[in-house]
């Protein structure tokens, strides 16, 4: 017969042993469910997108999202996003170049020729100036060719910012480099051609001859003020400088 105490102590360790198994069981189930609610929760956490800029857009400089009836509120929002990415230098160069063959792309669009404002060419004169600055002559190019174009289209939005154009391209004239000095002359050219002759480029050219710092852009003015004579552009301030003009050996 059995022992009663053996019995006992076997029935105890027995009963130890599956209390021991139910906690287990407990805490995997505990750990299982614990995993399932992280993840649950991770789930439930809404995954923030990467910012991306329009120009980072593949076709943004071809004209990407515009609609066929170019509006002048469509111009402002073009407009805002070209003046943020022509703002500075250290965005990538070759963004900058597609926001400017975008303008031109707005502008191409008659309804976008018609929508494109004063307070528009206003706004962003500044950051095509700026592009004319930088130390890469393929982008100043770029810029020069840009910015006349601009002028050719937009005429009558850009008339009155001619001369702060001819003025900046004067600046890019001085530059050592003639592929970047040719590239200035011509952008000066075609804003003389596409703008009356009674407009600020007028002065600027006349103060270019008459008390310019470097006598190339003497020399350059000179040149100029003969193709202002032949749009019949009014004697003075011409007159003027011409007869400061004549004394300068560059001139």
């Amino acid at each position: 017969m059995d022992d009663p105490e053996a019995l006992a102590a076997e029935a105890d360790r027995y009963s130890r042993a599956m209390h021991q198994r139910e906690l287990a069981r407990r805490k995997r189930r505990d750990r299982h469910y614990g995993q399932v609610e992280i993840l649950r929760s991770v789930e439930k956490v809404p995954t923030e997108q990467p910012q991306i800029d329009p120009w980072e857009l593949p076709g943004f400089e071809e004209g990407c999202g515009l609609p066929k009836s170019i509006s002048v509120s469509v111009v402002d929002k073009e407009v805002e996003t070209l003046v943020r990415l022509l703002s500075t230098l250290d965005e990538e160069w070759t963004y900058r170049v597609s926001g400017m063959k975008r303008l031109t792309t707005v502008l191409t669009s008659q309804s976008g020729k018609r929508a494109f404002q004063i307070h528009h060419a206003e706004a962003i004169k500044e950051g095509l100036v700026l592009q004319l600055t930088d130390l890469r002559s393929s982008l100043v190019k770029e810029a020069c060719d840009a910015i006349a174009l601009a002028v050719e289209l937009g005429t009558e939005a850009f008339e009155p910012f001619s001369g702060f154009l001819v003025s900046a391209g004067l600046n890019v004239i001085i530059k050592t480099t003639k592929v970047v000095r040719d590239a200035g002359d011509m952008m000066i050219r075609r804003i003389i051609r596409a703008v009356k002759p009674d407009k600020s480029h007028v002065d600027a050219i006349c103060r270019g001859v008459s008390t310019g710092a470097h006598p190339v852009e003497r020399e350059f003015c000179a040149k100029y003020i003969s193709k202002l004579l032949s749009k019949d552009a009014p004697p003075e301030p011409i007159g003027s400088s011409l007869l400061t003009g004549v004394t300068d050996s560059w001139a």
